[in-house]
């Protein structure tokens, strides 16, 4: 009776250890906000969502283009995408 009373007490503690240990995230201050980047990405990625940027279809074709050069190989393979 006292092993599955000390299994039960292992696995709450061990779950209430792995919570307190996330790490604290740090948000863009305010005033650099409109000059903050993501890593990978083109520098003009921000816009509102409720209308498409203008440049939307050079990101479009730009991305497509990669996808291709990078699948080329399989378009070969199979005739298409």
């Amino acid at each position: 009776m006292r092993l599955p009373v000390l299994i039960l007490s292992g696995a709450i503690l061990a779950g209430l250890g792995a919570c307190s240990s996330v790490p604290a995230h740090h948000p863009v201050p305010a005033s650099l906000a409109s000059k903050a980047v993501v890593t990978g990405f083109p520098r003009n990625i921000r816009f509102w969502a409720d209308e498409s940027p203008a440049f939307a279809e050079t990101i479009i074709s730009e991305r497509l283009d990669e996808y291709r050069a990078a699948h080329a190989d399989y378009y070969q393979a199979h005739k298409a995408y």
